[in-house]
């Protein structure tokens, strides 16, 4: 098969999120396994070079704007950007070879001008809106936010099918499978995967320092403020705890002004004198992480909203450690379906702090917890995901 997965943020560029982390294990299982794949996704200039036997092509914006883009543009710059990407990727698409499968996510609505010309068969992925986006961050929704839904909302909508990687997201859309049931279109759910790495090197009975792992963007819908709230107990009860929180700063609305998350985070954190257990490490990349997993007691993912598939949940779930999680979106039925850990209500501080060191002392837990993982988590192995995928594709092109 010709498959192109099409990444609305920038390849090896500085911003790389989940979306971008599940295409590339994706592509590249299944580039290993015989399929031609190629990966779409804007840039600072036109490139095209292999990756892994992975075709990449960066497009840029050719600043040609038509009576029509400078009128929008005007209007609204945001959604002439989005026009601008949509136009790209179709000419993109029409210039070269005829692909069998073309991927993208529903936020970017990448793949709206060509699913109106047929051109190939389209499959759309379920992540998370823009507009649930700034929801979930308590942002300020203009109208120019509510376009890009309707751009999104009808990428889906003529999608030849679509995937959801948590029975949640697709729960979100049922409006949807009902509609596709009618006109024969397929909507399926197919989980994120990742490669499984060994068994966990931290014993629970360790007496070295506890230490508590955060991996995310700093922002309001990951929850940070209600994790370094929970912290603050459970410091009373476990003075040696250190607590990583690894992730690239974000603007968020606070107090009715934009402003930087980590500096309004770091500014609580001193005022209550927590430094000492708590560190904020910048964005560090994927092959670094492992030394911050294999040394950590308790992985939290402490989202809100509408949070569908975390990648860095999977990917501390790999490595055998036990978890402390929001019930918000997708987040249990992964937790659950691997054993992984506990479940907390999203937003309460007392109750994350309390499973934190529920976790934390008890060693039978934590021994069992582990166990567990270790027989389940192979339902988010890469090797499963991307069967699965890859037999969905040839439904689809049949």
């Amino acid at each position: 098969m010709n498959i192109l997965f099409i990444i609305p943020e920038e390849y090896e560029g500085a911003r790389w999120g989940g979306v971008t982390t599940y295409s590339l294990h994706t592509a590249r299982y299944l580039c290993e396994h015989g399929d031609t794949v190629s990966i779409l996704t804007p840039g600072r200039k036109y490139e095209q070079y292999k990756r892994h036997g992975i075709h990449i092509y960066k497009i840029c914006d050719d600043n040609k704007y038509t009576i029509f883009d400078k009128i929008i543009r005007k209007i609204s710059p945001t959604v002439s950007t989005r026009i601008r990407w949509q136009r790209s990727v179709l000419q993109f698409v029409r210039t070269h070879d005829a692909f069998t499968i073309i991927e993208a996510p529903e936020w970017g609505s990448s793949t709206l001008f060509l699913s109106l010309h047929k051109l190939s068969k389209i499959v759309v992925r379920l992540h998370r809106s823009w507009y649930q986006y700034q929801k979930d961050n308590a942002l300020p929704i203009a109208l120019e936010a509510r376009i890009l839904h309707i751009f999104e909302w009808f990428s889906v909508l003529f999608a030849d099918a679509v995937t959801s990687p948590t029975v949640f997201m697709k729960s979100q859309y049922s409006w949807l499978e009902s509609l596709f049931k009618m006109i024969n279109k397929k909507i399926e759910f197919i989980p994120n995967g990742i490669p499984m790495h060994h068994a966990h090197t931290v014993k629970p009975s360790d007496p070295k320092p506890k230490r508590i792992l955060f991996i995310g963007r700093l922002e309001v819908a990951k929850g940070c403020e209600c994790l370094i709230r929970a912290i603050e107990k459970v410091i009373q009860a476990v003075p040696t705890v250190q607590v990583s929180i690894i992730g690239e700063d974000t603007r968020m609305y606070i107090n009715n002004v934009y402003c930087s998350y980590k500096s309004h985070l770091v500014s609580y954190v001193r005022n209550k004198k927590m430094g000492k257990n708590i560190r904020f490490i910048p964005r560090v990349r994927n092959s670094q992480l492992y030394r911050y997993y294999k040394t950590c007691s308790v992985f939290v993912i402490s989202s809100v909203g509408c949070e569908n598939s975390p990648m860095s949940l999977l990917e501390a779930i790999s490595y055998n450690i036990p978890i402390v999680g929001s019930n918000a979106g997708g987040i249990p039925e992964i937790i659950n379906e691997t054993q992984a850990g506990l479940i907390y209500s999203q937003g309460d501080s007392d109750d994350l702090a309390d499973k934190i060191l529920v976790l934390l002392n008890d060693t039978h837990l934590q021994e069992d917890i582990l166990r567990n993982i270790e027989k389940r988590k192979y339902s988010y192995d890469i090797v499963r995901t991307a069967s699965l995928t890859k037999m969905f594709y040839l439904k689809c092109s049949s």
